[in-house]
């Protein structure tokens, strides 16, 4: 029962992955430990430069982490669910579009289900305290904003630069490398995105 439950929430998975701008290459589970389940996945699109990022976006944010809300989305009435992480980012600043508060909800998916996490393994799960740049695409089926392409939309400032988290996580550099800002000054990066 419970393998038919983890193969269901694989084949779900998938199929909401590709709602929100993920094509499923080469999923499946991999057992790190008896508490992790990663999930290997290939982006729609491999973004080159940060200008094409940009432009994508329906809105760019520099925030904060706050807070993290695991929740489930039921499918098919009680037969399983797929975990998806719900993060509240303060909204330090709004580069690109419009945000009518001083927080944002940002979802990811993976999560929390039945005691066990699950990840994607190249978009790993932000973390409270976690201060950000964010690409973000807004789903309007589910109500929530998403990041721009996984790991190649979000950035990391550490000491007022800025790393692709292709440069912090070793598992996504391969999407992200070409990203990489060898942590260039929050000044800079937000001038180079906007030119």
């Amino acid at each position: 029962m419970k393998k038919n439950n983890i193969f269901l929430f694989i084949i779900i998975s998938i199929l909401i992955l590709t709602l929100i701008n993920i094509n499923v290459f080469d999923v499946y589970e991999n057992i790190d430990d008896t508490k992790n389940r990663y999930i290997d996945v290939s982006w729609v699109k491999k973004y080159t430069s940060l200008k094409d990022l940009y432009n994508d976006s329906y809105v760019v944010i520099i925030g904060e982490v706050l807070s993290t809300n695991y929740r489930n989305i039921l499918v098919k009435s009680n037969v399983t669910s797929v975990p998806f992480t719900d993060f509240v980012i303060k909204i330090n600043s709004v580069l690109k579009g419009f945000v009518s508060n001083d927080t944002i909800v940002v979802s990811q998916t993976g999560g929390l289900l039945n005691d066990v996490l699950f990840m994607i393994r190249d978009d790993p799960l932000m973390q409270n305290g976690d201060k950000v740049i964010l690409f973000l695409n807004k789903e309007e089926k589910y109500g929530s904003h998403f990041i721009l392409g996984g790991p190649q939309g979000r950035f990391v400032i550490l000491n007022d630069h800025v790393f692709s988290i292709g440069e912090l996580q070793p598992q996504t550099d391969s999407i992200t490398k070409s990203l990489w800002t060898k942590g260039i000054t929050l000044d800079d990066f937000t001038d180079d995105i906007r030119s």
